[in-house]
């Protein structure tokens, strides 16, 4: 693969539309000035090891999943837009992310219904402000792969 296929963060598209709380309904563009975003997924295992085994085993049972995100606390991301009163914790809504710029038709997407588990705001004395958002996947996602190249 060549570097110029590659997706860089630079590219990221990311959107938080609350279906709870302040700004229902609403779409916030949450990557205006970001630094971070990390999306994990796991998958909860079942022990079903019995008691004359002698080598562990499992049945895979549900998923799971969270979106890390750090951005900096601006006037575009947070004062003007209502994006900060939209991601209190507890929150619910859909978060969509585009690995190669804003939605259009055969570009990635993954989206899917997420609840804000915790949000910090972190300042320093001589420091940008940032807030790290964690989002906690609520049910099933969208993968839409669309055009790679």
């Amino acid at each position: 693969m060549s570097a110029s296929q590659r997706f860089t963060g630079a590219n990221y598209y990311i959107t938080w539309q609350p279906t709870s709380g302040p700004g229902n309904g609403n779409l916030y563009i949450l990557s205006n000035d970001w630094t971070k975003f990390e999306f994990d997924k796991s998958i909860k295992l079942e022990d079903r090891t019995a008691a004359a085994d002698t080598d562990a085993s499992y049945n895979p049972t549900y998923k799971e999943g969270s979106v890390d995100l750090t951005l900096f606390g601006t006037a575009e991301n947070f004062a003007t837009s209502g994006a900060d009163a939209a991601t209190i914790e507890g929150t619910s809504g859909i978060l969509s992310w585009y690995a190669k710029g804003s939605p259009a038709t055969g570009k990635p997407k993954r989206a899917g219904p997420f609840i804000v588990e915790d949000k910090k705001e972190k300042a320093g004395f001589d420091k940008n402000v940032e807030y790290d958002i964690k989002f906690r996947k609520n049910g099933a996602m969208t993968y839409d792969d669309g055009s790679l190249q």
